[in-house]
């Protein structure tokens, strides 16, 4: 849990880094990006799971730019949660991104990083924490490419999360999950911060469906039945 650093760390990692970003973008970016959350793979915005099932959900970037045009080599952004409780399981970011490196400050994080959540873990109100969003279930994602060994991100799949409805679920039938665009930035020029405006896409629906305990048992007296017709059958043509 980290409770109003990362405004600091963000402003120490710049400071840090302030010459190798220097003349990473000779062209500043001119459109906008857009930051959706989509189920890997099929690209729908919502999904369904039984407790004890997992979802990989990807974070895309699209421009309305030129290609190329949109880039960047800093990436702040937010997911929130109407409702605690699922599990985070890892995450992956798209090259050239690194995932759990130095440049990688995401909380939870698949590194351990001081205090912070470590993935595999719950989410809930205490996982990440901001002043501006103190009661919020929420996750951070946060990350810087290396200019020297790296290029900048333009547009596609930006990191994939996978969460896990855990098998005892007790909480809603359906969470949303929305994206927080902070901060997209294409290094210094001119002592100034190249920023990229992101703004959020169409929010992403967990549909959680528990099977009623009836139907489990409808369906344990179904395939007994079958068992026992299977067992008569076998006995008639043995002749016992």
């Amino acid at each position: 849990m980290r409770i109003g650093m990362r405004t600091s760390m963000r402003a120490l990692r710049y400071a840090a880094a302030g010459f190798l970003l220097l003349c990473t973008s000779q062209n500043p970016a001119q459109a906008n990006y857009i930051l959706t959350p989509k189920q890997s793979l099929t690209g729908a915005s919502s999904a369904t799971v039984t407790p004890g099932g997992n979802v990989a959900i990807d974070f895309i970037l699209s421009s309305n730019a030129a290609p190329g045009v949109d880039r960047h080599i800093s990436s702040i952004f937010q997911v929130n949660f109407t409702a605690p409780g699922l599990l985070e399981t890892t995450y992956l970011y798209s090259p050239d991104y690194h995932t759990g490196d130095t440049g990688d400050d995401s909380t939870p994080n698949v590194a351990q990083k001081g205090t912070r959540a470590r993935t595999p873990t719950t989410i809930t109100a205490g996982t990440f924490v901001t002043p501006a969003n103190p009661g919020g279930v929420d996750i951070e994602f946060s990350n810087n490419i290396d200019p020297d060994v790296g290029s900048p991100f333009t547009v596609g799949n930006l990191v994939t999360m996978t969460l896990t409805v855990p098998a005892n679920w007790t909480g809603p039938n359906s969470v949303v999950l929305s994206v927080n665009p902070d901060e997209f930035s294409n290094g210094i020029v001119g002592g100034q911060l190249v920023i990229v405006p992101t703004t959020a896409g169409p929010n992403f629906t967990l549909n959680i469906v528990t099977p009623e305990p009836g139907s489990l048992s409808l369906a344990g007296l179904s395939l007994g039945a079958i068992l026992l017709r299977r067992r008569r059958r076998t006995s008639a043509v043995h002749g016992r």
